[in-house]
Parts: structure tokens; sequence; C-alpha cells
């Protein structure tokens, strides 16, 4: 059976401010970019939550792979 990791990202005021509940340090990325490089990583949106939280899931690799 797949198994997945998730990740959840703060995206309001078009400024990207926490990655699993973690501050970013300021110049807070550009979310375009940074939406873009979490799809080059293998991250897929998986859902949107009160417009403000999107979560993004990929398969889950084995430590030591």
């Amino acid at each position: 059976m797949q198994k997945w990791e998730y990740m959840q990202v703060l995206h309001f005021d078009n400024q990207i401010t926490l990655v699993n509940g973690k501050k970013l340090p300021k110049p807070y990325p550009n979310p375009h970019e940074y939406f873009n490089q979490l799809g080059r990583e293998g991250w897929e949106l998986v859902a949107v939550m009160n417009v403000t939280i999107a979560v993004f899931k990929r398969p889950l690799i084995a430590e030591g792979q």
C-alpha cells in the first residue's frame, strides 16, 4: 500500500509565512515560485482549506533509498 507524507503551507496576503507550523524567515518566498519548486520535488496539491492553507502530498520514500 502506498504511504504518503504531508505538508501544510500557510499562504496569506500573497505571502507564504508558515510551512508545517514553522515560521519562515523574511523575505518570504514568492508563492508562484515556491509552489513550482514543490512540484519539482514531487509534491502534489491535494487540498486548499479556508482559502489560505494549501496541503501537499508526495509518496513517502523510505530512509536510505
